[in-house]
């Protein structure tokens, strides 16, 4: 055999090993659809916080609980400042970490860690938008969302 084929075929096998390591690699971060919402319809809102936003979304945990990380994404219009957070199997409006929106508009992410001792238990569990404004009534338009929920491993 010569050297350029062996060259060739060790190419063909490096290729081949990236190809499936690309494919395992997103596998292993696709969420279950009922794991995910996303939405381009424009959404406002206006009160002061707490109060539901009725959007969420639903992860199923495993007989031991595990943390979960729901991420929040949208673009956000809100003149005033104001706060969002969750709301885990219909609990209180809890922030999890930095849930405040300033008075600028623009692209904003929140991630939250939920862990078993915030309420999380077997089976299904429900995480719903929360939020409102911090001094009172504020309105805030927000458009393209998407919120998603990983277990943890």
């Amino acid at each position: 055999m010569s050297r350029m084929s062996t060259i060739g075929r060790q190419n063909a096998i490096l290729l081949a090993v990236v190809c499936i390591v690309i494919g395992l690699k997103a596998t292993a971060f696709a969420v279950p659809p009922e794991q995910l919402f996303q939405s381009s319809n424009p959404f406002n809102l206006s009160g002061a916080c707490c109060f539901s936003l009725n959007v969420g979304i639903t992860a199923t945990e495993p007989a031991k609980p595990i943390p979960v990380v729901v991420s929040w994404e949208t673009f956000v219009f809100s003149p005033g400042p104001g706060v969002v957070g969750l709301m885990v199997n219909g609990g209180p409006c809890i922030a999890y970490g930095n849930g405040s929106i300033s008075n600028v508009g623009g692209p904003r992410m929140f991630q939250w860690i939920v862990f078993p001792s915030d309420g999380l238990r077997p089976g299904s569990n429900t995480f719903t938008l929360c939020g409102g404004g911090t001094f009172g009534n504020q309105f805030m338009a927000l458009t393209g969302m998407t919120i998603a929920a990983r277990l943890s491993n």
